[in-house]
């Protein structure tokens, strides 16, 4: 970058979410609302993990392409059977 020194770079970890199927998450998120460290898991969890793949989706293609990208996914839901292999 033409010679000049790179600002200084932090990491700072907000925590972790995991998807475990269609209906349920687990997280953990630091340096949040309430104290250091807040477990999430359940609804919340798989809300706000949704909510983050949506912001990850707009941040690399833009709006109208997360909008339509949930558009196709509440398409694909409704369309396809529900199979269960068990």
């Amino acid at each position: 970058m033409k010679g000049a020194a790179l600002p200084l770079y932090i990491y700072r970890d907000p925590g972790s979410l995991v998807s475990l199927g269609h209906s349920s998450a687990v997280g953990s998120l630091m340096g949040g609302l309430i104290g250091k460290n807040m477990s999430v898991e359940g609804l919340l969890a798989r809300y706000m993990y949704a909510s983050l793949y949506r912001m990850h989706i707009a941040a690399l293609r833009g709006y109208p392409w997360m909008v339509l990208d949930m558009f196709a996914d509440w398409m694909r839901r409704k369309i396809a059977p529900c199979v269960k292999l068990h």
